[in-house]
């Protein structure tokens, strides 16, 4: 049978195997055939005269695919002429007949040239760039050239494991060799496409920046104040050095229209994604110089001067800043760093400019918000890359106007259009801090003039941040975040944004403390007011209770508002504790008291309104006083950590004896009464959380001498408690029992043990019981039934074995003698429950802790 013949009998074939009505054992009886016919020594010159004589798409790659096992498998064994015949006709292909082809026949072709490359390059196949470059240089076939390189690039500079150590790093010398080559065939492609489609440099040049004019200010020179954001500091030098820059673009920036035909696209996008290839593996200097740089960033700001969302030209702008991501994340500092930095900075600057223009001008026609997200996202991530890599370099640098980029950078973060672009920005401003407090670190009697170079733009990132997370300044971004869903460290959208502004918050605050407190201390004072104030608003219900009395559909969403942002502040309140320990406990105390009284007033004033059951017609609000008041108490154990240091002052001075005793069992009794209510779980396990940490911490002698907290030990088991609730309650109450009281001579241990004793058979009675019934070890159906009592007694037992690990030793035997008979009802448990997984495994935690 001839070649022709095999040609029709394939076509037939591919065309039977891929018809809609072909079952699947026909297909496998096809498979079978192919497979033999793939097999056969020869099949590659059948393969080679198909390819040259079929339009049939399924025989084309089927020809391809066979010559790829040829070559992957076979092709150091294969002869000279033979290799060269297979070389020739896909050359040919490539060069001359692949016009027609679709491009994926046309890529797989390019593909099996670079895999023979990769073996036979450059001893036995000498001219595949040259033929590359070729194709690149001719109009005609430029992207086919292009394709081809990329192709290259990727297998080649970067080469699988297919193929031994000692070839990869050859090709990778010999592809090192050619990248400026590459280079600059790639540089002058791009150039051509920017001067012939976008109009050269009267769109493309970015205006001269400010900072490099002989009348610039001193760029690195800060006062302290705000920026335009705040209304406590207009006129900062930061908001001059922003209308500067801006008003240049201004008189700058282009007039004319941009657009890009289809074929310049496609020709700058594989373009990009060449340079992209290439950075990644190349060795930069042979690779990157000022041309590059200015074409790629040209090419970056397209998207900004369009004037519709045009999809093409954004694809090139992304690709062109993946490219330059390339670069930076090497951290790539060449020898003419002061060009490469200049280059780089002013691509960034009218970038950033337009985005700013664009989103502050009231005629703005492309507003930020229609810009593309995945444009925005490399956008920030250079930002982060710059930052990172060469702020230090920018910060020594006389003639960088770190001044205006700080500003540029500010304002293009607080211009956002989504939260998760605004939490990724976030990012850049935490490596600043990062880069502050290192260089402090190493050069601390510098500290007062680094910092002040950066304080007017920290301070700004805390007072806009703290408009951001609250719902009356930023309600639409706010509501899109979800609160249900969670991730796998089990927090919710919402959550994971604000635990990101907080802790941006917590790092400018380690720098500047008292600025950070001061601007914090105005809202949250404010804020306090407005929700005491809601006293006047509560009246007596005649079914019990208080309702609340709102005049207008707008008061209640102003409340709710005010209500979600008040919940916001507590949380940002009880993290801001810190700032008040160690060092600074003394010379901050008194700022210190005045927050815990005021969280102390909240706490009480919460618990004798009942705010949570009150009577509303927004059923949204009654949800919002339930999580203001979890998160006063949450606000209240994160100060417990204060409080001991509070009790800790008090026993080497008088002073703050009587203050620290007050305060504490005023908090406790505000406290202890939402527990005994037991109207809502959510505050009663908030409440419960507070009492383990305040007894674990503070560990406070008054504690005793408070009836609401002694009468819980007898109250407990009649409490509506839900069983972590109840944990958590037994665990506080076991402290005070269990821990050692500091600053006390008589630790009464003998009265503990008798007190413990007696509280821990009271709450596991039901578990004690379970030795009572002679049918137990028997009666499966009892043995399902006291399941959740075993594993809960156990789960309580094991806390008390966690409390004391690191206690004193009268404290361990304490426990130890308390939970014997219990340690030894496990173990007579466990064989009756050693195929039981979730018994079982508790039973095991136990005996290991």
């Amino acid at each position: 049978m001839d070649q022709a013949d095999n040609l029709r009998g394939l076509e037939a074939i591919m065309n039977q195997f891929f018809a809609p009505e072909t079952n699947n054992d026909r297909k496998r009886e096809i498979e079978k055939m192919l497979s033999s016919f793939s097999s056969q020594e020869n099949a590659w010159r059948d393969c080679l005269y198909f390819l040259n004589n079929s339009g049939n798409q399924f025989v084309l790659m089927f020809s391809l695919t066979t010559l790829e096992e040829v070559i992957q498998k076979r092709w150091l064994g294969m002869l000279t002429e033979d290799k060269t015949e297979i070389r020739t006709n896909l050359h040919q292909l490539v060069f001359q007949n692949n016009k027609g082809f679709p491009p994926f026949i046309r890529n797989k072709t390019m593909k099996l040239m670079v895999d023979i490359a990769k073996v036979d390059w450059p001893h036995f196949y000498p001219d595949f760039f040259p033929q590359i470059l070729q194709l690149v240089h001719s109009q005609e076939s430029i992207l086919d050239g292009l394709n081809m390189l990329l192709i290259a690039v990727e297998e080649l500079g970067s080469p699988r494991e297919d193929i031994s150590t000692a070839r990869a790093l050859e090709l990778r010398k010999l592809m090192n060799q050619q990248v400026s080559h590459i280079s600059l065939a790639l540089t002058n492609i791009l150039e051509t496409v920017v001067d012939r489609e976008v109009g050269g440099n009267n769109a493309s040049t970015p205006p001269p920046s400010p900072s490099l004019s002989g009348d610039s200010e001193d760029s690195n020179s800060m006062d302290g104040s705000m920026f335009s954001a705040s209304p406590l500091h207009t006129g900062s030098l930061l908001q001059i050095a922003s209308s500067k820059v801006l008003s240049h673009l201004v008189r700058h920036s282009p007039t004319r229209s941009i657009h890009m035909e289809s074929q310049s696209i496609l020709i700058s996008s594989t373009c990009l994604k060449c340079f992209s290839q290439i950075f990644s593996w190349a060795h930069l200097p042979s690779a990157v110089n000022s041309r590059v740089i200015t074409v790629l960033l040209q090419l970056a700001s397209l998207v900004i001067k369009a004037k519709s969302n045009d999809q093409g030209i954004t694809d090139v702008s992304v690709l062109a800043m993946v490219a330059v991501n390339e670069i930076m994340s090497k951290n790539y500092v060449p020898l003419d760093f002061q060009d490469y930095l200049l280059s780089m900075y002013r691509g960034t600057l009218l970038i950033l400019q337009g985005l700013v223009l664009e989103s502050e001008s009231p005629n703005s026609v492309i507003p930020l918000h229609s810009v593309d997200e995945n444009y925005l996202d490399r956008i920030t991530d250079f930002l982060k890359y710059f930052v990172s890599s060469h702020l230090k370099r920018c910060e020594d640098n006389a003639q960088f106007p770190l001044l205006e980029f700080l500003s540029l950078m500010f304002k293009y973060c607080m211009i956002q259009p989504s939260i998760a672009g605004f939490s990724s920005c976030l990012e850049i401003w935490t490596t600043v801090v990062d880069y502050i407090q290192g260089s402090i670190e190493i050069n601390k009697d510098n500290a007062k003039v680094l910092l002040s170079r950066y304080q007017e733009a920290l301070l700004s990132l805390v007072f806009q941040l703290l408009k951001k997370i609250q719902f009356r300044y930023n309600n639409s971004q706010l509501e899109e975040l979800s609160k249900h869903g969670v991730d796998e460290n089990e927090q919710s959208e919402w959550q994971v944004f604000i635990v990101i502004a907080i802790e941006t918050i917590m790092k400018v605050a380690d720098l500047l403390p008292l600025d950070v407190l001061r601007i914090v201390d105005t809202v949250w004072k404010e804020t306090c007011v407005v929700y005491l104030d809601l006293e006047k608003v509560l009246a007596p219900d005649p079914q019990g209770g208080v309702r609340l009395q709102l005049s207008s559909k707008e008061e209640q969403i102003k409340l709710d508002l005010m209500l979600k942002d008040f919940s916001t502040l507590l949380q940002l309140i009880g993290r801001m504790s810190v700032l008040f320990l160690g060092e600074f406990f003394i010379d901050r105390i008194q700022s210190g008291m005045e927050y815990i009284k005021q969280l102390l007033a909240l706490a009480a004033f919460s618990s004798k309104n009942k705010l949570h059951s009150c009577r509303c017609e927004n059923s949204v609000i009654k949800e919002d006083f339930i999580e203001v008041h979890a998160q006063i108490l949450g606000a209240l154990k994160a100060w417990c950590h204060w409080l001991a240091a509070l009790h800790s002052e008090a026993l080497s001075d008088s002073t703050y004896t009587w203050v620290s005793s007050d305060i504490t069992s005023r908090i406790v009794s505000a406290v202890v009464v939402v527990i005994k209510e037991g109207e809502n779980e959510r505050i009663v396990h908030a409440a419960s959380h507070f009492l383990v940490t305040l007894t674990g911490t503070v560990r406070p002698p008054s504690i005793w001498k408070l009836k609401e907290f002694t009468d819980l030990y007898s109250n407990i088991n009649h409490l509506r408690l839900k069983p972590e609730a109840h944990r958590l309650l037994v665990r506080s109450l076991c402290n005070v029992l269990l821990l050692h009281w500091p600053g006390i001579q008589e630790q009464k241990w003998e009265d503990r043990r008798k007190h413990l004793t007696k509280f821990l058979r009271d709450v596991t009675d039901s578990y004690r019981n379970i030795r009572v019934d002679q049918n137990f070890s028997q009666n499966k159906d009892l043995q399902i039934q006291a399941k959740p009592v075993i594993i809960h007694t156990l789960l309580i037992l094991g806390d008390l074995v966690e409390n004391v690990l690191n206690e004193v030793t009268q404290t361990k035997k304490l426990c130890h003698d308390a939970l014997r008979e219990y340690i030894d009802m496990a173990l007579k448990l466990f064989p009756m429950y050693i195929q039981t997984a979730d018994v079982c495994e508790e039973m095991f935690n136990f005996f290991h802790k």
